[in-house]
């Protein structure tokens, strides 16, 4: 037995045996997972993440009424004029994606997170993909909340989405540089006015020809993207678009 078999083979053993000692479990549930199985959640988790509201809003990705056409926006969204394209996420902030989320952001599992990404970029991969994006940045936050928090999901989200679509992604270019109050915490139209000038980039960046993906993990009224594209497109970026693992109930 040559060398390349003989290594093929200790590694097919080491395999068996770490899934006979460590077998995949769903990442919500914790049920074993089939052989079969090709996401990281059994069946029943995946078919109510994967439950997908069919009218939903082309740009701000809210659910609206049936036959309703929003190219050009929709009830919640259409008196804004966005920077940013358009919004992709699984679904509505509820149920079992909410408590997926949380455990994600408050329980620090990164690995939830990543799962989570990953099944937003193979149910819409085909939108994502024509996006041509060659930069990813998330959603930044203020140096003090960093200090108080040991990872940010954006981040995680953002590293993650790099690594699969082979796309740098940056934390330093966007910047937090006003510490505001928590979004959730406000109404809708103090929302709006609590991010004005949040957001800064370098006056030496330059993001000229940026199609950039930003990233974040649940959007609302969509008023922190907006503050952040804005700036992002006076430093020069080409296009900008929202990647978010859920649309907040609420706008």
């Amino acid at each position: 037995m040559n060398l390349v078999r003989f290594r093929s083979r200790i590694q097919q053993f080491l395999s068996a045996g770490n899934e006979f000692l460590f077998p995949a479990v769903c990442h919500i549930c914790d049920r074993e997972l089939h052989t079969s199985d090709r996401s990281d959640f059994c069946h029943e988790c995946l078919s109510e993440l994967l439950n997908f509201e069919s009218n939903r809003c082309e740009i701000c990705s809210a659910v609206i009424g049936p036959n309703l056409r929003s190219e050009t926006g929709c009830y919640y969204c259409q008196d804004d004029k966005f920077k940013f394209e358009r919004v992709t996420t699984l679904g509505t902030y509820e149920n079992l994606l909410k408590e997926a989320i949380l455990r994600g952001k408050v329980g620090h599992d990164v690995v939830i997170l990543q799962s989570l990404t990953k099944l937003l970029l193979e149910s819409f991969s085909e939108r994502i993909l024509s996006v041509k994006a060659n930069l990813i940045l998330p959603i930044p936050h203020h140096w003090r909340d960093r200090l108080l928090q040991s990872s940010q999901a954006s981040n995680t989200i953002s590293n993650y989405l790099g690594q699969l679509l082979n796309v740098p992604s940056a934390q330093q270019i966007l910047r937090k540089v006003e510490r505001t109050a928590k979004q959730h915490s406000l109404t809708p139209a103090e929302r709006r006015q609590n991010l004005k000038s949040a957001f800064k980039t370098s006056k030496k960046t330059n993001l000229s020809g940026a199609r950039i993906l930003l990233v974040d993990d649940v959007i609302t009224t969509g008023t922190t993207c907006q503050r952040a594209a804005r700036e992002l497109h006076h430093a020069g970026a080409e296009s900008v678009q929202v990647f978010a693992l859920a649309r907040g109930i609420g706008a």
